[in-house]
């Protein structure tokens, strides 16, 4: 399941996740939806590297929210 812009606004605004994290998310889900629906992606470590942490950390934010 993904959360649109709006929903994902909603949830900033009363404060269950950061603007960052909301920043976070859409890039990632934009890098997915690249990756499902593209014939080919070229992805280069140094621009998914700096993602690695900040992914992690959002994972155990949601995960404290479930």
């Amino acid at each position: 399941m993904t959360l649109d812009k709006k929903n994902r606004n909603d949830i900033v605004n009363s404060g269950i996740i950061s603007k960052e994290q909301n920043k976070l998310y859409g890039k990632l889900l934009e890098l997915r939806q690249t990756g499902d629906y593209s014939d080919v992606i070229v992805v280069k470590e140094k621009n998914v590297k700096p993602l690695l942490e900040p992914a992690e950390n959002f994972i155990k934010t949601i995960e404290q929210l479930i």
